[in-house]
């Protein structure tokens, strides 16, 4: 179901604060042991000091079984915040990855400060540039346009309409390795048609969902049940 013309708005005037600023550093504070320090923020970048990335963060924090000794995919990365996270606690490898340049470059500059040894940057559209297979992808589907926001606008009109998370539920199979996971953050203005647990299902994957204490997010888990489902996943009764 798309979204209605004032839910519509509410989206685009709430997503469009992420990029309407300045370059500018901060200090992100996860949890009382956990601080990022001098995180970098690039202009027309979404902030990671907003709730919503903070929540995600926190989920990962608490949840370092999904990633920990692991090959992750942080898809449409934006500044780095949620692979650097699960690089600094134990994760095999982390790819950072945007379509936008300007992320990219973000996600490097911070990578580059914060965990070089085990991280690498991607710019490309989903799985464009990526090659292997991820035990984890955390993919924050409506916000993987940064920089301008004619782009953005683009972005969320793909994301209104359901194209961009059936495209990346039908491709992400071939990127997971038998039990790949799938992590999906998602808020209520954002539809049924960007509904995780309601179109993973219709993928086929199995889907789990997480309540966020301090934010109205809530945060899904998708796995495929079967290597035989990965393979080849087609939908069922898909909605649009």
């Amino acid at each position: 179901m798309p979204l209605q013309p004032d839910e519509l708005k509410v989206a685009q005037r709430k997503l469009s604060q992420y990029l309407r600023h300045e370059d500018y550093v901060v200090d992100l504070i996860l949890s009382e042991d956990v601080v990022l320090r001098q995180f970098r923020v690039l202009q027309g970048v979404r902030q990671p000091d907003r709730p919503a990335a903070l929540a995600l963060a926190s989920f990962l924090l608490h949840h370092q079984a999904l990633f920990q000794g692991k090959r992750v995919i942080d898809m449409g990365t934006g500044t780095g915040i949620q692979g650097i996270v699960m690089a600094l606690h134990g994760a095999a490898y982390v790819t950072l990855s945007d379509i936008s340049p300007a992320a990219a470059r973000n996600a490097t500059t911070n990578a580059a400060h914060f965990c070089r040894a085990n991280s690498t940057v991607n710019e490309g559209d989903l799985f464009n540039g990526l090659e292997g297979h991820a035990d984890l992808i955390v993919f924050s589907h409506c916000w993987t346009v940064d920089g301008h926001i004619e782009q953005w606008r683009e972005n969320l009109a793909n994301c209104e309409r359901g194209k961009l998370i059936h495209r990346f539920l039908s491709e992400a199979p071939e990127f997971l390795t038998q039990a790949g996971v799938i992590v999906m953050p998602y808020m209520n203005s954002l539809g049924s048609a960007n509904n995780p647990e309601i179109q993973g299902k219709h993928w086929g994957y199995e889907v789990v969902a997480h309540t966020c204490t301090f934010s109205p997010m809530t945060i899904y888990t998708l796995q495929v049940p079967t290597r035989a489902c990965a393979s080849k996943v087609t939908p069922s009764n898909r909605s649009r």
